[in-house]
């Protein structure tokens, strides 16, 4: 009952504070104690998130969230981390972060008595979400010892990805209350230009949230990539999207005062988006498609209650408020170059819209009988020409500039074939650096050649450029050389499933793999871990490779996280990821390496189940192929096949195989049918055993370097807006600075 005091206490301070703040729109005299509510219902709310964390760091195994999600073997980082590793931890942390804009609001004289009752509304939903949640809620019976964290979190990134993409989550919230309080309140014509540097920062903490996931997913689960398609990754594009667009705009209405209206519907689409896709997450829908998805209570109906508030009222409130907008006419040019960035945003919000879309079909499939057609047939060609005609258009505004300045036809020709040279030069290098031979489509060619034109339009630096300028400069190389990485590494991957047992050997083209020993098992947290010491030999060097399958019991189910080693080769990636111990799977066709030996299934045949739904396996062959080194005759191989064939029509399948010993394999074979109705191999002989896939991605090096040149350059740029006086004077000395009338006699 304790937390429902509070929830009471903190509901009736936020309406106290709310009408204070309406009441001090008329009485200035009732400003500073509007102010202090904003100081109380902050300081409480970081009280209780520091209580909520001691019940964590101090084992209280009482309480349901810190027994779910802790133990006694944790390291006390990772009991932080915990914190915020369920529903309820993760939504106090949203309002713990959102608290601090009560306090952003202050350093606004002329608005926080408007902007401060919204976001005090959004404080109060959250704050119920959180009182939904139950963050204190009593477990039946005191434990003496947790089920610990989910081995999946466990990671160093867990200790600030989920705090950066609550703080950019709080930084759109403030956004959105300077958008609502100059609709039902026109506060000043520049207000747009007085909140950019949050809408970096916004930015920043989004960016870095979806870097370090992407880095995080990527050595914890080995996705094969860096992006995966997952449902929250493409949920956090959305909104870095809608925001990337957004700081183009207020860039362009800050220097030609164009279209103030596009960007407050930017602004109540970014934060509506968020707000939809945090509540989709958590609405039940998503727990088959992704792993961030939350279990438990289904908040459904509050995600429809979410996208009337936040997204239905704003856009009606916006076009009852249209015509009202003030707006400069004085200072309106309408010149080609400026408007041209609307294709540009045209599309970057196809592609926004194309993703929400994706995101969004289990909510779509909820209420309609239409069966939606699968993702391959419809969302990649589009998400392609999106992409295409993003890196056209965004390249349209410099071009239409060097048009207008350069009244030599002879001149901009000779300029456009020589950027289109040391375009077409620079695809090639990167080609053959990555080692990637680009033979299945034109297509990936075609996205190479215009980043790299973008890079070179973005280097060509012009006299007296403002450091704002070569930022951005600099920012748009690094989405260019993002591009072309991705582009890269996805387009000519190759991963060879191998079965290896301890001191064998195997040899594939320029690659040797060999484990030497068996494997090492040391204690957990939570279960064992095993790790498999392999050696990799290619090009004459010698790698060691540790590929780890962690074994844990939580919740009563026993589980495996197969953890992948990833080496750098040069500018490939090579990732050796396990997927069985002691057997080997044939999930599809796939060619499996054992020894000399090459194994594949084939001649499958299914027929139905009676009383289950699907197919079941019913005969198969098995295909091993073995060098013949003694052999003088023309075949290399010496082949063996194996039949296997369904036993009875029970439940419980068995299978004959005819023979069962494999003279090649030296060793007598047992067969079995996983859940997911693939093939298991498997042999006595086998113990100690380990079965892994070697994947090869060209220059992920170039993805990782364009992460980290793009958060340092972020970095930068809310830099200079705290210390823009300093940085004139002592950091860039060279800095020219144009007054603003001067910029539109271009």
């Amino acid at each position: 009952m304790g937390f429902d005091y509070v929830m009471v206490l903190m509901i009736g301070l936020i309406v106290i504070t709310s009408i204070l703040w309406i009441i001090a729109w008329k009485k200035d005299a009732y400003l500073n104690i509007a102010s202090i509510g904003n100081w109380i219902i902050f300081c409480l709310t970081i009280v209780g998130y520091l209580y909520f964390i001691s019940l964590f760091i101090s084992h209280q195994y009482n309480f349901q969230a810190v027994y779910q999600n802790t133990n006694n073997q944790m390291p006390f980082l990772l009991l932080i981390s915990s914190s915020w590793a369920g529903q309820a931890g993760s939504l106090f942390l949203w309002l713990c972060m959102h608290s601090l804009t009560l306090l952003i609001a202050l350093r606004y004289k002329q608005y926080k008595a408007y902007i401060s009752p919204i976001l005090l509304v959004n404080q109060s939903i959250i704050l119920f979400l959180v009182y939904k949640a139950q963050p204190f809620l009593k477990t039946p019976v005191a434990f003496h010892n947790g089920i610990g964290l989910n081995p999946v979190l466990s990671h160093i990134y867990m200790s600030i990805h989920p705090p950066f993409a609550f703080l950019g989550y709080a930084l759109i919230s403030l956004l959105f209350a300077f958008t609502i309080a100059h609709l039902v309140h026109p506060i000043d014509i520049d207000w747009v230009v007085k909140v950019k540097k949050w809408v970096y920062c916004a930015f920043f903490c989004l960016s870095s949230t979806i870097i370090l996931g992407s880095l995080w997913a990527y050595s914890v689960q080995g996705w094969g990539g860096l992006w995966a398609f997952d449902p929250i990754e493409n949920a956090s594009l959305v909104t870095w999207i809608l925001l990337m667009v957004l700081i183009h705009h207020i860039t362009w209405y800050q220097k030609r005062k164009i279209a103030p209206h596009f960007s407050l519907l930017l602004m109540i689409l970014i934060f509506s988006s968020v707000y939809h896709m945090v509540m989709l997450l958590r609405s039940g829908l998503m727990e088959q498609l992704t792993q961030h998805a939350y279990m438990g209570e289904s908040l459904l109906s509050v995600l429809l209650i979410i996208d009337i508030v936040y997204f239905l009222i704003p856009i009606l409130i916006f076009c009852f408020r249209y015509k009202h907008i003030e707006t400069d006419k004085e200072k309106k040019y309408f010149t080609s170059a400026p408007y041209s960035i609307f294709l540009f945003s045209f599309f970057m919000l196809f592609l926004a819209g194309l993703l929400f879309l994706q995101i969004n079909q289990p909510l779509i499939q909820r209420f309609s009988t239409y069966t939606l057609p699968s993702l391959t047939s419809w969302f990649l060609p589009l998400f392609y020409v999106g992409v295409l005609g993003f890196l056209i258009t965004n390249q349209l505004p410099s071009f239409l500039q060097v048009f207008h300045r350069n009244h030599h036809q002879l001149q901009l020709i000779s300029m456009i074939v020589t950027n289109f040279l040391i375009s077409l030069l620079l695809s090639f290098v990167f080609i053959l650096l990555s080692g990637n031979k680009l033979t299945t489509t034109l297509l990936p060619i075609v996205f190479i050649f215009f980043s790299c034109l973008w890079i070179v339009d973005s280097v060509q630096i012009q006299k007296k450029e403002s450091v704002k300028n070569l930022v951005d400069r600099i920012t748009h190389i690094a989405i260019s050389l993002l591009i072309i990485s991705f582009t890269l590494s996805s387009t000519d991957s190759s991963v060879k499933s191998l079965f290896l047992l301890p001191s064998d050997t195997i040899a594939l083209e320029k690659i040797s793999i060999s484990m030497k020993a068996p494997p090492v098992e040391k204690e957990a947290y939570i279960g064992a871990i095993q790790t498999y010491p392999i050696e990799m030999n290619t090009n004459g060097n010698l790698y060691p490779i540790h590929p780890s399958i962690w074994e844990y019991v939580r919740k009563t189910v026993k589980t495996q996280m197969k953890i992948p080693f990833i080496q750098r080769v040069g500018f490939l990636d090579m990732q050796v990821i396990p997927k069985q111990k002691n057997q080997i799977e044939f999930i599809a066709d796939e060619l499996v390496y054992f020894k000399d030996s090459e194994i594949v299934i084939s001649n499958k045949i299914h027929s139905p189940s009676p009383g289950q739904e699907g197919l079941q396996l019913v005969s198969a062959d098995v295909i091993i192929k073995k060098i013949n080194q003694d052999s003088e005759y023309k075949e290399p191989y010496v082949t063996e096949v194996l039949h296997i064939t369904k036993e009875n029509n029970q439940s419980d399948i068995r299978f004959n195989i005819t023979p069962s010993y494999s003279e090649l394999l030296e060793t007598e074979l047992h067969w079995s049918i996983s859940e997911t109705n693939s093939i298991l191999l498997q042999s006595a002989d086998w113990n100690d055993g380990i079965q892994v896939d070697l994947v090869k991605k060209p220059f992920v090096v170039g993805i990782r370097f364009s992460y980290f040149l793009l958060l340092l350059i972020l970095l930068v740029r809310i830099l200079f807006f705290r210390y823009k006086k300093w940085g004139k004077q002592y950091l860039f000395p060279a800095y020219h600075h144009t007054p603003r009338r001067q910029r539109h006699t271009d």
